[in-house]
């Protein structure tokens, strides 16, 4: 069911990505026989805004427009896909960008993210904490470091107004929202994120999503 109290707010769905990793085009994968990944992303985003536009291209903006969803074309670069969409949407107070290669984020997800725009953050981010061992390379070899600062973020991304425009005048390009805000200074906030909120990369990944979706569904 649609949140109506979020009138202002949009949702950019992204899938306009290679797909070069998993070798075929992702969002296009079946979950369950019938709703594809795309498909899934698309209904949750639609559980939190009526105002939802996806940037893909190749046989994803096809599927789009074969299904009647609301799309533009994707550029050569994350900010460029961003910005196409952002020039389709209606007028928004909040913006949140989602990787549709990310599922099963849920919808309480999205709400938590505005939530924490609407307390006055103009970016916001989900992250968990790394909970595996991590080591870097340097010049005489691999070492390891202290993993109790360090986080592994996700989408959905939350955007201020302000933040949005101070984004699209800069167009600089990193590989999330996030990123592009603290090139500009912009302080980034952040919620918990999900441990199911898995995105597909690899073709092993899209098994993994399956059987977590069908334990969500016995729920």
């Amino acid at each position: 069911m649609l949140d109506a109290r979020n009138d202002d707010v949009a949702v950019v769905l992204m899938a306009a990505g290679a797909s070069s990793r998993y070798g075929r085009d992702k969002c296009l994968e079946y979950l369950d026989g019938s709703v594809t990944v795309l498909d899934h992303s698309y209904d949750v985003a639609r559980e939190v805004s009526e105002n939802v536009v996806i940037a893909a291209s190749g046989a994803t903006l096809e599927y789009c427009e074969s299904r009647g969803y609301p799309c533009v074309q994707g550029g050569s670069t994350r900010s460029e896909s961003v910005l196409n969409a952002l020039n389709a949407l209606d007028d928004a107070s909040i913006i949140l960008v989602h990787d549709s290669s990310r599922p099963l984020a849920s919808a309480e997800l999205y709400r938590r993210v505005i939530a924490k725009i609407r307390s006055g953050e103009d970016v916001v981010v989900p992250v968990l904490p790394v909970v595996d061992s991590m080591k870097v390379k340097t010049v005489d070899g691999f070492v390891t470091v202290d993993r109790s600062d360090k986080f592994i973020v996700q989408t959905p991304q939350g955007l201020s107004l302000l933040a949005r425009n101070r984004l699209l005048d800069a167009h600089l390009e990193s590989t999330d929202e996030s990123g592009a805000a603290e090139l500009l200074g912009i302080r980034v906030s952040t919620v918990e994120g999900e441990r199911g909120n898995i995105k597909i990369t690899y073709p092993d990944d899209i098994d993994i999503v399956r059987a977590l979706l069908s334990v969500l569904r016995r729920e």
